[in-house]
């Protein structure tokens, strides 16, 4: 399974457009971290979503904040694609990584942000 991680992530990182649905991950979190990261999970690759979207799809609307945080507490990066989380009119916004780190993710998958 590891052998199998390392070359999906090593296509990744190469450029290509991958899925890691098939990695099985089952993080540790309270029952609403793991709904989010479970939304976190269906987004595609080059796709983006919001916060607010992601607050919508959980039936709480006024969870945005929440879901930041949830968000913010992702274990498993990359797999779980936190980076393709944008605010409501994609505008660049935190990153447990680093800034530098989600421009790096974003642009390797074509996807254009403001800010």
């Amino acid at each position: 399974m590891i052998k199998h991680v390392v070359e999906t992530l090593n296509s990744y990182f190469a450029g290509e457009p991958v899925s890691f649905d098939h990695i099985p991950c089952e993080p540790v979190g309270t029952e609403f971290q793991r709904n989010v990261w479970a939304q976190l999970r269906t987004i595609r690759y080059a796709g983006v979503i919001s916060y607010g979207d992601i607050a919508e799809q959980l039936n709480n609307p006024k969870a945005v904040r929440a879901v930041g945080g949830a968000v913010g507490r992702n274990p498993i990066a990359i797999i779980l694609p936190c980076h393709r989380v944008l605010g409501r009119d994609n505008t660049l916004t935190g990153y447990s990584g680093g800034l530098d780190v989600k421009k790096a993710l974003l642009a390797l998958e074509g996807i254009n942000y403001k800010g």
